[in-house]
Formats: C-alpha cells, sequence, structure tokens
C-alpha cells in the first residue's frame, strides 16, 4: 500500500483510535475522516487533513496538529470544537488552507499568528 496516495474514509461510521498504521502509509497525500467520532485520538502526520463534520464536542482544537509540520490543508470547519485556537498552529509555515468556521471560540479575538501564516 506504498503507493496509495488518496484515502477517503469519510461518514465512515468509525470511532475509538486511529490506527497508527496510517503512518506507515509514504504515499499518502490526502486523508479524508470528515463525519467520524475518534474522540480526540492522535493523527499520524499528513499533507491533507480533513475533520470537519465530526463532534469534538465542544473540546479545545488539539495543540499537537501545530507539530504536523507537514500539512499543506487543515479543515476543521464545523466539528464542536471551543475555546482558544491553540498558538501552536502558528508554527503550521507550509500550510495554504485552514478553515476553522462553524466552530464556537466564545468570542475570542483573531489571534496575531494567523495574520503572520502567508495563508
Amino acid at each position: 500500500m506504498g503507493n496509495l496516495t488518496h484515502l477517503d474514509l469519510h461518514w465512515a461510521n468509525f470511532s475509538g483510535l486511529i490506527p497508527h498504521q496510517l503512518g506507515n502509509l509514504s504515499g499518502l497525500r490526502y486523508l479524508d475522516l470528515s463525519e467520524n467520532d475518534f474522540n480526540r485520538a492522535p493523527i499520524p502526520s499528513l499533507r491533507y487533513l480533513d475533520l470537519s463534520g465530526n463532534d469534538f464536542n465542544r473540546a479545545g482544537i488539539p495543540s499537537f496538529l501545530g507539530s504536523m509540520g507537514s500539512l499543506r490543508h487543515l479543515d476543521l470547519r464545523w466539528a464542536n470544537f471551543s475555546g482558544l485556537i491553540p498558538h501552536q498552529l502558528g508554527n503550521l509555515s507550509g500550510l495554504r488552507y485552514l478553515d476553522l468556521s462553524g466552530n464556537d471560540f466564545n468570542r475570542a479575538g483573531i489571534p496575531s499568528f494567523l495574520g503572520s501564516m502567508g495563508i
């Protein structure tokens, strides 16, 4: 499966942990896990990550996403996140697309690091 570049598992009714073996898919460039319930499970590093439409039960956006340096596309819209946007997302210097719409950030201000990301 080293040649697999696109894996679409959206709305597949998965739950629990995301298998760490997904990290062995060295050619994977697109992974869509939207509309599942992984309950804040860790995710292997990727270029494209779509978690839109999941219910993270008003949890904060996991700060570890900021350590996924190869990310180019991060879609977190309508995922029921709340709280502050973690400053670690500012570490994603290669990010070209970020969608945080449809979440509840408690009327917090827009973090200044977003302006310097070059998205």
